[in-house]
């Protein structure tokens, strides 16, 4: 009778549905069955049958010899594992008999195939039919017919079946001529297929694949290459000995970043697909089509050898930043017919260029008052640019530029900006893309005026905006709350916008050489102010609340025709006219002033004022 446990549908028979008679007697005249058992009918031997019996729990061995011994059942000694219990049931099985489970041919089966096959063993131990676990060998199965085929038809196909690694050993029949290993979990391709050099087709996409072996170089027959949806990093330059490839397909791999350049040299190659993330060639180069992107790369190989970079009509409208590592030693660059109007900071590395053509007029960055000062300044230019992106801090003084550079909103992690003495009129919305910048320096320039968003520089502690060409002081300067110095001195002032006390972490303030007619109030609520110069403006009267700045320690109002404070207190030193100011003040909030050792000949004017003191001290 069979086992309760198998399902009815994994007998060959319905449930319940009668089996066609085939019983005859013997001599003895006892009812024999000329059909042959169950057992016989799915392969099992004798060995088998002993195996399945033995590893149900609270089952009699059928012999001593048997495969599992009922001391191992029992827990007596530990039971073995799982493939090598397997191992042994298949022994005698006629269906199926692999000479390991797990390595097939050498191909290392995936996770999931080995976990159905523990399953299939746990089923064993707990008496399921033996059959069972055909069922899940399939898998397996399909890899051992794929690898016998390919002995014969030069195919070997194992697309879709799981396997995860590719032995050294797997490529022995040197004279294949198509595998398909497409969508498995390869990471690694073994360096033996480079002996298959009849090989003609390669289907290797949705894989796990980072890289390929050199040996590729050596496939000279290859002519149908897909590598798509996979992880690469980066295309060996032997694909340029591919000299038979006809279509090769990269598309889907994120990680790639470029195409060798000797990948022209597949003189035949009519079909690439590429990943639109792909560096180089640029994308405008790719929408070209296949032989012009091949001789777009051909110019740069040639390149390595006369050391000048030719591309002139090609009408490619970026330039790649691959170019200090293709072509580092060029002497000379022709961009001359070509769209490109910015120049990657790479260009920079480009020691030994002497000699660069390019229609300046279309050009942004550099911008032409850097071009027209010769290639050693463009070269010193993008130099610097590019260790701005390293170091995070831009130095540009005194380079001739007319604008804020707009490599700005290639730097979003700048922290440190130095465009001083220049010729720039206009801070534009490009600086205020540097959301992290904490020093911005551009003195010495023509400014005239500020974009209103700067005041999404949060971050930004020191500023100098001195000589300049400034009349209004933006509002948007005094919302970027983290400063701590700032410099407006030397411009065109008038006035200066009340919102300047919203900067309470202000340690510098300079506005003078300025033309301020009157200083606003409110200095007071500067309570980290240590520095101030309001020297060589238009007012006539010093605000009375900076005596109450608590951590003033240097104040310069020379060069300003002041009428209040009165002369006498002028001439003190700025300790002494900081209390008389502070003295002052508090007097204004309250009913009492204390003028004591000020150094007062007569009562000033500004006291005269204050009706509702009731008390004034003054001696």
């Amino acid at each position: 009778m069979p086992d309760s446990n198998i399902p009815s549908h994994e007998m060959g028979h319905e449930a319940g549905q009668s089996r066609p008679s085939s019983r005859h007697s013997n001599s003895n005249g006892s009812r024999v069955s000329s059909r042959p058992s169950s057992r016989q009918s799915l392969g099992y031997s004798d060995g088998g049958l002993n195996a399945v019996r033995a590893a149900r729990p609270g089952s009699r061995p059928a012999s001593r010899g048997s495969i599992i011994e009922d001391r191992q059942v029992r827990g007596k000694e530990p039971l073995p594992s799982a493939d090598s219990v397997i191992l042994k049931c298949l022994q005698g099985w006629e269906a199926l008999n692999p000479k390991n489970p797990v390595e097939l041919y050498g191909f290392r089966v995936s996770l999931k195939a080995r976990q159905r096959w523990k399953a299939a063993y746990r089923k064993i131990v707990f008496g399921n039919a033996f059959y069972t676990y055909r069922l899940k060998m399939q898998h397996a199965r399909i890899v051992m017919q794929q690898v016998e085929v390919a002995k014969k038809r030069l195919k070997l196909d194992l697309g879709g079946v799981g396997i995860k690694s590719v032995p050294e050993n797997a490529f022995e029949w040197p004279k294949l001529k198509t595998i398909w290993l497409h969508e498995n979990q390869i990471s690694k391709l073994p360096d033996s297929i480079g002996g298959l050099v009849e090989l003609t087709q390669l289907r290797l996409y949705g894989n796990r694949l980072k890289m390929l072996p050199d040996t590729v170089s050596n496939l000279c027959a290859l002519q149908l290459l897909w590598l798509q949806n996979n992880h690469l990093r980066s295309l060996p330059t032997g694909v340029g000995c591919l000299s038979s490839l006809t279509i090769l397909d990269i598309s889907d791999n994120p990680k790639l970043s470029e195409i060798p350049v000797e990948l022209c040299q597949c003189a035949i190659l009519n079909t690439l697909n590429t990943d639109p993330l792909l560096h180089f060639p640029p994308r405008d180069v790719i929408s070209l089509g296949t032989q012009r992107c091949l001789n777009y790369m051909k110019r740069f190989l040639d390149s390595r050898e006369s050391r000048k970079l030719d591309l002139h009509g090609m009408g490619v409208s970026t330039m790649p930043p691959e170019i200090s590592t293709i072509s580092p030693h060029i002497t000379s660059l022709d961009l001359t017919g070509c769209q490109v109007r910015s120049l990657p900071p790479e260009v920079g590395l480009l020691s030994d260029l002497q000699e660069m053509s390019v229609d300046a007029q279309k050009m942004v960055t550099p911008p032409t008052s850097v071009l027209s000062q010769g290639v050693e300044a463009t070269v010193r230019f993008l130099h610097a640019i590019y260790v701005a992106k390293l170091d995070m801090v831009l130095r540009q003084p005194g380079v001739g530029l007319h604008a804020v550079p707009q490599d700005l909103i290639h730097l979003p992690n700048l922290m440190c900006l130095d465009i001083s003495r220049n010729s720039v009129t206009l801070i534009p919305s490009s600086a205020t893309m540097c959301s992290k910048l904490q020093v911005f320096d551009c003195s010495g320039n023509g400014i005239h005026q500020i974009m209103p968003d700067f005041a999404t520089l949060q971050n930004l502690v020191w500023l100098s905006l001195h000589d300049n060409s400034l009349k209004r002081a933006d509002p948007s300067i005094f919302t970027c709350t983290s400063l701590t110095c700032l410099y407006l001195s030397s411009n065109r002032l008038e006035s200066i916008p009340e919102s300047f006390t919203q900067l309470n972490k202000l340690l510098i303030f300079t506005i003078n050489h300025n033309q301020l007619s009157e200083l606003p109030t409110g200095f007071d609520k500067l309570e980290q102010l240590e520095q101030l110069d309001i020297g060589v403006n238009c007012f006539s009267e010093i605000s009375f609340d900076i005596g109450l700045c608590a951590r003033l320690k240097e104040f310069k109002f020379d060069g300003a025709p002041l009428k209040s404070p009165p002369f006498e207190i002028l001439q003190l030193a700025p300790e002494a006219v900081l209390h008389y100011l502070g003295s002052v003040e508090q007097g204004i909030r309250s009913t009492e002033m204390q003028l004591n050792g000020v150094g007062l000949t007569a009562v000033p004017y500004e006291v005269y004022q204050q009706t509702h003191l009731l008390s004034l001290n003054k001696v």
